[in-house]
């Protein structure tokens, strides 16, 4: 074998990913911008959450919350990591956490983070006649446009661009089954929200990898 010849291969095989990863991207991209109703951050969002899907995961836009009359849900990401209850924020003034308090331009949030822990209990009333664990649901706020990592209880605070890393770190929960058969169930029981161009279940990418 020549000298340097599988060091050639494995950076090979990096551009073909990456260029993959570049593609799947774009396709998100073009996807999410389909959905009128929603704000460019949320679909900057989506596109993250799209990406995923190639990967075996269910996204949900746009649901509507049971026992409520006109709230919503943002999003539903069903996958091997499990299934997490996601709520997309476009604020001005960046997050901030202290003393497990939620905080925008120096005002409370808290009332943020009760909404998203009270759809998480929706959804794991929802889930729980299928056997699962509330273990496996849980909450994410993400920031669209910012950059965050952090925690205040349960609830997971994310930005933009650490929703994709944070995902791809989650242990595997769910076999491939029961993601199809948990995001049918959540897809009956979050209906779509009437009036919204969003409220379509994003389907799997199609993106075919290229060959060297």
């Amino acid at each position: 074998m020549a000298a340097g010849g599988s060091a050639s291969r494995r950076a090979q095989e990096a551009r073909r990913q990456e260029r993959q990863l570049r593609e799947q991207w774009q396709a998100a991209r073009r996807q999410a911008r389909q959905w009128e109703a929603a704000s460019e951050g949320e679909r900057r969002v989506a596109a993250q959450l799209l990406v995923r899907t190639e990967r075996g995961w269910r996204l949900l836009v746009d649901r509507r919350w049971p026992g409520t009359r006109s709230a919503n849900v943002d999003m539903l990401l069903v996958g091997p990591g499990g299934v997490f209850v996601v709520d997309v924020k476009n604020w001005v003034s960046a997050a901030e956490t202290s003393g497990g308090k939620l905080r925008a331009g120096g005002e409370p949030r808290d009332e943020h983070v009760a909404k998203l822990l009270a759809v998480t209990k929706t959804a794991e009333g929802a889930v729980a006649s299928l056997g699962l664990s509330p273990v496996a649901v849980q909450p994410l706020m993400v920031f669209a446009g910012q950059r965050i990592n952090a925690g205040i209880g349960r609830v997971r605070l994310l930005g933009e661009h650490e929703i994709g890393p944070a995902l791809l770190s989650e242990r595997r929960r769910l076999p491939t089954e029961s993601v199809r058969v948990i995001a049918d169930h959540l897809e009956r029981f979050f209906p779509d929200y009437e009036g919204s161009a969003v409220g379509k279940t994003a389907q799997p990418l199609s993106v075919c990898p290229q060959q060297d």
